[in-house]
């Protein structure tokens, strides 16, 4: 299962670190009584000992002044610290008994500067009871209101105890007011199943949706632009140079069970003596994995190399990928470029001393910002093997009642899109609303984790919903519905008599519900709806009758 790392990116105040960096261990922490997950902190005992923090010295406070809402917790920056630290670290936090899912670390912090002086900083770090690790430098760049920050912690928390810890630094602790913490949750989550569709059929619904991308085998090409060539980027006098794209661990997470087994990549002119294409590891001295000549390269298409022994993702190190073009003649312009923008210092690095020295292109002409045209292609070789007893259960709700379990289906290997079919023929009723929760349950018979339920693509919402509907009629012979678009009100007739009217938004919610009781002619009003698309549902004395109507505000 991939285990893919997700930030909240801040604007204009944030240095983002390398996951690797790492500072001394927890000594006072590791006898401690640990805390199983999920643990969740709010500071509204009012101190930091009820719940087993630590804080090393008095600017840490729990103050009711702020907070997101009130209480939080405050590095505040009186005492006065000169050129110095404080520290704030949690309770020992045990995850040694989860083998499934993610482990995710939610906070929220806030900054309030006073001379924006860039000299104060915060470091949020994590600790597998050995190692302390940054997951993000802030500084003093000016203040910002409450922000939501998320971690993916797995990789140094899964089957160990560990702590978390902020780490306020600088050179004087009155340049800022006070970096500001709240609603502190670490928990665990497993990958839920998605694109959830409910239809009616026949006999009753139709349930579809897709197993968890994370089980979907991968098999493609990974690169940074688009994937069409603009244009082609040369040496004005001629000569050698190198081009390359670089993937860090970030960017590398989702194909962390993969393996490279092609590179393509795309020459824009003839003319040079010969092209070598390299991939190699960055890892302070960096370390060649392929060097190849390429035989014959095509100008004017993508040239390919298959990869005789595949090379396994690595996620301690980078990855570069790139080629050298030796021999150019001035006036060709041989490495193929994207339409651009480039992003600066992955897409566009170049090299004119044969890789010893490497600068970003969009950096060293500002207005070539292109992307090259390299490409690696990575497989995990199909079917991802999910934990043994994983399936799927299924819960329904009546009527906007509380959901229900209603049933499991199987995982199958190789199978992606699954149906399950609701059979409702025979029901009592002549029309009730059901919707519909799918999740999924990973199971290994020793740890066991059920997902949050399955989100529609197109609405983001966890649940499906659809009338079951009997005696229901579309020939608008029988009724009339107009103005459409309507404004303010909308005008319904009918042949027979109209007991009561619903609309529903598209999800299938009800959300307005008017008693006309025997009239031929009603008008309903929509001043209060949003402007969209709505759902009619007349019912009369001879059955229901549906329209879709547009409200416009406009």
């Amino acid at each position: 299962m991939k285990n893919n790392t997700s930030f909240v990116r801040l604007v204009g105040n944030i240095k983002w670190l390398l996951l690797s960096f790492v500072f001394s261990a927890i000594s006072s922490k590791t006898n401690a009584l640990s805390v199983e997950l999920p643990f969740y902190e709010d500071f509204s005992s009012g101190g930091f000992e009820q719940n087993g923090w630590t804080p090393v010295t008095a600017n840490w406070q729990v103050t009711w002044q702020d907070g997101n809402d009130y209480p939080c917790a405050v590095f505040n920056w009186n005492p006065v610290i000169y050129n110095g630290s404080a520290t704030l670290t949690s309770p020992m936090l045990s995850a040694t008994a989860i083998e499934l899912g993610n482990i995710m670390f939610e906070l929220d912090i806030k900054l309030t500067d006073r001379f924006e002086t860039s000299t104060e900083h915060l470091f949020i770090e994590v600790s597998d009871g050995d190692n302390w690790v940054v997951l993000q430098e802030f500084t003093n760049q000016g203040s910002f209101d409450w922000q939501v920050l998320k971690y993916n912690i797995t990789e140094f928390t899964m089957g160990l105890e560990f702590a978390i810890r902020f780490r306020a630094e600088g050179q004087y602790s009155g340049n800022i007011v006070g970096w500001f913490f709240d609603n502190i949750h670490i928990y665990r989550n497993c990958d839920r199943p998605e694109k959830v569709t409910l239809q009616h059929f026949a006999q009753g619904m139709s349930l579809g949706f897709n197993t968890p991308s994370s089980l979907l085998p991968v098999a493609e090409w990974m690169f940074y632009g688009d994937d069409d060539n603009f244009s082609g980027i040369g040496l004005t006098n001629g000569g050698s140079f190198s081009v390359a794209a670089r993937w860090d661990a970030e960017s590398l997470a989702y194909y962390s069970n993969c393996s490279i087994t092609k590179i393509k990549f795309f020459l824009q002119d003839d003319g040079f003596t010969s092209i070598i294409v390299k991939i190699w590891k960055s890892d302070g001295s960096d370390t060649l994995l392929l060097s190849q000549l390429m035989p014959d390269p095509v100008p004017g298409q993508w040239c390919e190399v298959v990869l005789e022994t595949p090379i396994t993702v690595d996620l301690q190190h980078e990855l570069w990928a790139g080629y050298e073009v030796i021999g150019q003649p001035p006036g060709k312009f041989p490495a193929g470029t994207d339409y651009g923008p480039a992003l600066t210092g992955f897409g566009d690095l170049i090299s004119l001393d044969g890789g010893v020295t490497w600068d970003a292109l969009s950096e060293i002409a500002p207005t070539l910002s292109y992307n090259w045209n390299i490409q690696l292609f990575m497989d995990d070789y199909g079917y991802v093997q999910p934990p043994s007893e994983f399936r799927y259960n299924i819960y329904r709700s009546l009527e906007y009642n509380p959901y229900e379990y209603l049933s499991t289906l199987v995982h199958m290997p190789y199978q992606y899109e699954y149906v399950f079919l609701d059979d409702l023929e025979g029901v009592p009723w002549t029309t009730s609303s059901f919707c519909y929760k799918v999740t999924s349950v990973w199971d290994n018979g020793f740890d066991f984790c059920e997902s949050e339920p399955a989100l529609q693509e197109e609405f983001w919402a966890d649940y499906v919903c659809a009338l079951y509907l009997v005696n229901v009629f579309e020939n608008t012979n029988h009724f009339s519905v107009f103005p459409n678009p309507a404004r303010d009100a909308i005008n319904i007739t009918s042949n027979d008599e109209i007991e009561y009217i619903e609309v529903s938004d598209l999800l299938g919610m009800t959300i307005k519900k008017q008693v006309f009781s025997g009239l031929k002619a009603a008008v309903l009003s929509v001043a209060g709806l949003s402007s969209g698309v709505y759902n009619l549902r007349i019912h009369t004395s001879d059955g229901i009758f549906v329209s879709k109507v547009v409200v416009k505000h406009e």
